[in-house]
């Protein structure tokens, strides 16, 4: 964006808006505010198409409210599903006879680093 690769009124479609930065709120925040500020359209699919710009952010200036509360939303969800797994992955770890152990060995194999967002003490 910063170096004009991306032309302006350009539009990036995500998923959902907690795809283009997983940091709290305030820094996303800041994140999708350049977006938006570099003249590029932000379309959010989750929120049925919204388009934020900047156009978006004088006429409805409750739309920046709305992005940040989503972005919130998205950052908790994501913070519950980490510990959910975090949860089980220790429930693994403990063996709950041969077939937990058999799992936790796969899962180590495939996954050496474990889930994104959760440090593994070794």
């Amino acid at each position: 964006m910063q170096d004009g690769i991306v032309a302006r009124r350009s539009y990036l479609i995500v998923e959902s808006l907690d795809r283009i930065s997983r940091q709290t709120v305030h820094k996303a925040a800041a994140t999708l505010q350049l977006v938006v500020a570099s003249e590029i359209n932000l379309v959010d699919l989750d929120d049925g198409g919204r388009v934020y710009s900047g156009d978006t952010f004088e006429k409805d200036q409750t739309a920046f409210l709305i992005m940040a509360i989503r972005v919130m939303r998205a950052n908790m969800e994501r913070r519950m599903k980490v510990d959910r797994v975090a949860k089980a992955f220790a429930t693994e770890a403990q063996g709950r006879g041969g077939e937990g152990r058999k799992r936790q060995t796969i899962y180590k194999r495939c996954y050496p680093r474990g889930p994104a967002g959760m440090r593994i003490r070794r």
